[in-house]
């Protein structure tokens, strides 16, 4: 259903999009796991399967419903990205996530009641109900036992993760949004390696009406380039004037040659002087008499070259490597060639501004240029997404809980484990780029998701970990387990910037799920001394 939806409302997929998949298949099956756990509590604890059902769709879907809303607001955040994979992701996972709720709501107790009471089973319903979640959900009874030691702990981690997450580094080169294993990135990133350089470059586009407009303005470019080319800044610039002097520059030329055309540039002078040198040098003539007898054509031209007249000559592949023509306009590309490393990723200081020099028809670009303005937008997009995220959340949860200590037991718990997630990134060296720096706002929508189940259910029980507690965490402990399991096959991906994505993510998910089940019983069990040990079920 997603996949038409994308079809309908997108068209199509691209990098970033294409992970739809690995990250629906753990954000789809959180719903179904936690419901299933709280119909087999009921089921556990004496209920029928009818009531089973209606209780599992009644009241967890509660839960569920809130949990939909929460994870899809925060994808839908970043529909605000200007990064149309981003944008595209987001909205693919907003609404795959709510019909996956939608899908779950309506055939989950279908499917239970199929396979619990209509299917023929040879052994009893009851023996098979179970969720594994390898006694992780210990955690919340040993959280409630020892609420001020559990609460004192996640501050301090959460501090020490807040301390590391500043000190990360902002990979702003855009290579990482590339495949890395095309061999034409190889073939680049050896050459650059051998030579010691990048091999990327800027250029000045000028545009004009016409070529000669065009031509004024390439000739601007050259002139504001001085300064820069005699101080090392720019190593060397190439342009089509290299090959095919300005009009105007040409028409001096053949004025000179018809002036000299009887003293310095007679052709009958040349011809004898290059002969005689011929003669002093012990050089046949005959190799050099084709070339001889385009003397008269080379030193009396009817008119200025064009740019017609290199393509006439076959020259077509160079002409189009600097000269881009349309009816009405044309476009000149001068190329800039950098050496210094620190132009790299940033235009060197004032380069920009001095080429164009104001003038409209004169754009500078390159990849420094255009990462420059990528920071701009990203970091823009991102405070909004990340804002916008909260709001949502915070919103949804009020609404849900109608308590402010309970929205802010949920908020606490999921910034501490986003903070944490910043922190494991700064100690397993890892850098924030331009896809995975909006996983803060994708994992809000799923680390809340965690902590809402739990909330519920505490308050519910009036803050009593009982079995049907332990089932529900086991069930959410499941839920991050299939999250981790689906964003972990992103880091097998291509580009490197997707890897990242599902490597934070995995990271993420792992967080939040401890903080759910350390903080949230902490602060719910603790503050009455209600932590209790629940009997082993037979």
């Amino acid at each position: 259903m997603t996949f038409a939806v994308g079809a309908v409302v997108l068209g199509s997929l691209n990098s970033a999009s294409a992970s739809l998949p690995a990250l629906l298949m753990g954000l789809g099956t959180d719903f179904t796991i936690v419901m299933y756990a709280r119909y087999v509590e009921e089921r556990r604890g004496g209920a029928g399967l009818a009531l089973a059902t209606e209780r599992m769709v009644g009241e967890g879907g509660l839960g569920v419903f809130t949990g939909a809303i929460t994870s899809a607001g925060t994808f839908y955040a970043m529909c605000v990205s200007s990064f149309k994979g981003l944008r595209d992701l987001g909205f693919l996972i907003g609404s795959g996530i709510v019909l996956c709720g939608i899908a779950i709501l309506f055939l989950l107790p279908a499917m239970i009641a199929w396979n619990d009471g209509v299917r023929r089973r040879k052994k009893n319903v009851l023996e098979s109900l179970h969720l594994q979640s390898f006694g992780v959900e210990r955690l919340v009874v040993l959280s409630g036992k020892r609420p001020r030691l559990t609460i004192a702990a996640v501050v301090a981690t959460t501090a020490i993760a807040a301390a590391l997450a500043l000190r990360l580094d902002f990979d702003e080169g855009i290579n990482s949004l590339r495949s890395n294993q095309a061999p034409s990135f190889k073939v680049q990133s050896e050459i650059a390696d051998k030579f010691g350089a990048s091999l990327s470059y800027m250029m000045a586009i000028s545009e004009g009406a016409t070529v000669e407009e065009a031509v004024r303005r390439t000739q601007r470019v050259q002139e504001r380039l001085k300064p820069f080319l005699a101080d090392g800044t720019v190593t060397s610039e190439d342009s089509i004037l290299d090959y095919l002097p300005p009009v105007e520059r040409q028409r001096a030329v053949i004025d000179a040659l018809r002036a000299g055309a009887r003293g310095a540039f007679d052709v009958d002078r040349v011809r004898a002087t290059f002969r005689s040198a011929l003669a002093a040098s012990g050089f046949r003539e005959a190799p050099f008499e084709e070339y001889l007898g385009r003397l008269d054509k080379l030193l009396s031209p009817a008119r200025p070259v064009t740019l017609d007249d290199l393509e006439g000559k076959g020259l077509s592949r160079l002409v189009d490597r600097y000269v881009h023509r349309e009816p009405g306009r044309v476009q000149i590309v001068t190329y800039l060639f950098t050496t210094d490393p620190r132009w790299r990723r940033n235009p060197p200081p004032r380069l920009v501004e001095a080429v164009e020099g104001g003038d409209p028809g004169i754009v500078v670009t390159g990849t420094n240029v255009v990462g420059r303005e990528l920071r701009l937008i990203f970091l823009h997009d991102s405070r909004v997404a990340v804002g916008l995220g909260l709001a949502l959340v915070g919103l949804l949860l009020w609404f849900d809980f109608r308590e402010p200590r309970l929205t802010a037991i949920a908020m606490g718990q999921l910034i501490a484990g986003v903070v944490m997630m910043l922190g494991c990134m700064k100690l397993l060296g890892m850098s924030i780029n331009y896809a995975n720096a909006f996983v803060a706002t994708m994992i809000m929508g799923v680390g809340i998701d965690y902590s809402i189940h739990l909330v519920h259910r505490l308050e519910r029980n009036g803050g009593r970990a009982d079995e049907g507690v332990l089932e529900t965490a086991k069930g959410v402990v499941m839920a991050a387990a299939t999250n981790v399991a689906g964003f972990g096959t992103l880091a097998f991906g291509s580009y490197p910037a997707m890897r990242s994505v599902g490597v934070v993510a995995l990271i993420g998910s792992i967080t939040c799920l401890f903080t759910a089940l350390t903080l949230v019983p902490a602060l719910m069990i603790g503050r009455d001394g209600q932590a209790t040990a629940p009997e082993e079920s037979p």
